[in-house]
């Protein structure tokens, strides 16, 4: 399988177009015997949206392997290597520059074994659906999880070491120690299973939700000295 609908293998590269499916460019890369996405099955959207905001998932990250990201730039077409583009945690140049259209990307993984990866990426949907049930209306973990290299010492002598993934801290976990779980505003709520999903119940306002979050965001940063950053893109709210 060298070839599918916006997704190409070529002398070991994948060529993917921004529009294409993550799941389906998942699935391509697990099929192919190429390893290093098969952690971040079950994250909803595209290829390009993926790359805009660095998505990742169980220390995977879309940008981990990637080789160059062609997108359009000031009236023309241009190839940037991933040095140029910037990312970091959930972050990349083209959240700076909303102007920018990205139009493709070539990736470069190493190789493994194709079942397993199939077989990893399949338990990752099945964890994935009990923590975002069928019909769920919310926007995925809405704050980020907290990177070690920015806690202040004082600070990580509160957080249990068991309570440390991957290099960071979760925000679920933060959250839940401040008593977040379940609480409600209007109708939106925080889910009762995880101290990072906000839950609109239906007929929730915009602006319960972000009340919702921010008086969590302060708890927390009152109990820990932790300041928690929105992974969600918020557009008319300061």
């Amino acid at each position: 399988m060298n070839r599918v609908e916006g997704i190409s293998k070529e002398n070991g590269h994948f060529e993917v177009k921004a529009g294409t499916s993550l799941a389906e460019f998942i699935d391509f890369v697990n099929r192919s015997g190429s390893q290093g996405i098969e952690s971040m099955a079950g994250i909803p959207g595209t290829v390009g949206g993926a790359i805009y905001g660095n998505a990742g998932a169980y220390g995977q990250a879309i940008c981990d392997h990637l080789k160059s990201v062609k997108f359009f730039k000031d009236g023309k077409v241009v190839i940037w290597k991933k040095r140029r583009l910037r990312f970091s945690y959930r972050e990349s140049v083209f959240k700076g520059h909303k102007s920018w259209i990205i139009l493709s990307a070539t990736f470069q993984f190493p190789k493994g074994k194709s079942s397993e990866l199939v077989s990893k990426s399949k338990e990752i949907i099945a964890m994935r659906a009990g923590k975002y049930p069928e019909g769920v209306r919310c926007p995925g973990s809405f704050f980020k999880n907290v990177l070690l290299k920015d806690v202040s010492a004082e600070s990580l002598k509160r957080i249990p070491e068991d309570k440390i993934i991957f290099g960071k801290i979760p925000s679920g976990y933060l959250m839940q120690s401040v008593g977040a779980i379940g609480a409600r505003k209007g109708r939106v709520e925080i889910a009762e299973y995880h101290g990072n999903l906000i839950i609109n119940l239906g007929g929730g306002k915009a602006k319960d939700f972000i009340d919702l979050a921010n008086f969590y965001r302060d708890k927390v940063e009152k109990k820990f000295g932790i300041k928690l950053e929105p992974e969600v893109q918020l557009i008319g709210f300061n």
